[in-house]
Formats: structure tokens, C-alpha cells, sequence
């Protein structure tokens, strides 16, 4: 009887020990996963803002600057997306039809994706991944130009 007896004890103990391994083991994983999504996040917001760096230093410039910028074909192993759409304003005059939204998308295998939106207002976007051209004409009109990946 005390063998049998200690032999369940000794596979209820397994059991718990188990179990907590388990535990461990799933936060651990659950944190990974967690801090690797944010670092794809950060680079996401790294590129929308190197985006924006690229306008608001375009601006305050004079009428003739052209620069080629980079963007990354990957945020981290993950493929992103950048939309453009233009923008129609009822209560903007004719001078300022160039109106446009920027949405870069981050597409995350688990969960939902993750979107930055900016919105730009006399500057025509068309920005792709690769090398892009910006430009800047008449004022403060600036027009993007993407020239593909290897044109750097």
C-alpha cells in the first residue's frame, strides 16, 4: 500500500510540476510575440515619420529641391503596405487641390493589422517602397515620385 501510495504522489507532483512548466512556458512565448509585434510597431512608425520628415523638410526649403529617399521594402520580417489616397475638401480653394492621405499598414500574421494614417494638405503623395523622389515646385507644392528599387 505505501508503494501505490507513493507512486500516485509521485504523478500528482509530476502532473503540478508539469503544469507550471507549461505556465511558465506560454507567458514567456506570449511576451516574445509581444515585444516582437511592438518592434515591428516602432519600425512602422519609424518609416510613417521618416515620410513626414522628408515633407516637412521639403517645405521649408526653396522652389528646385529634389531628394531621393529610401524606404524599407520590409518592417522587420514583415510585409507593409502604403496606400495613398487623394483627398477631395469641399472648404479648400482650387491653388490647393493636392490634398492627401498617406495610410501605412502593417500586416501581422496573428491579430489584427496595424495602420498609421497622416493626412497631407498641398503636396502629392505617391510614394512607394524603394527609392522616391521628392520635389518641390511652384511654392509649396510638393509631388512625390517613386522610382522603384533599384534607381537609387
Amino acid at each position: 500500500m505505501k508503494k501505490a501510495q507513493m507512486a500516485l504522489e509521485f504523478v500528482i507532483m509530476l502532473g503540478f510540476i508539469m503544469f507550471v512548466f507549461m505556465f511558465i512556458f506560454s507567458v514567456i512565448v506570449h511576451n516574445v510575440s509581444e515585444a516582437q509585434s511592438d518592434s515591428q510597431r516602432k519600425d512602422l512608425v519609424d518609416i510613417i515619420n521618416r515620410i513626414d520628415g522628408e515633407i516637412t523638410s521639403a517645405l521649408y526649403v526653396r522652389d528646385g529641391y529634389s531628394r531621393i529617399f529610401l524606404l524599407p521594402e520590409y518592417s522587420g520580417n514583415t510585409n507593409y503596405t502604403i496606400h495613398i489616397n487623394p483627398l477631395d475638401l469641399i472648404s479648400a480653394p482650387p491653388a490647393r487641390s493636392t490634398n492627401s492621405e498617406v495610410i501605412v499598414r502593417l500586416h501581422e500574421d496573428y491579430g489584427e493589422p496595424f495602420e498609421l494614417v497622416k493626412y497631407y494638405y498641398m503636396v502629392d503623395v505617391n510614394i512607394g517602397k524603394g527609392c522616391n523622389l521628392i520635389e518641390k515646385k511652384s511654392g509649396q507644392s510638393l509631388t512625390f515620385t517613386p522610382l522603384g528599387h533599384y534607381n537609387c
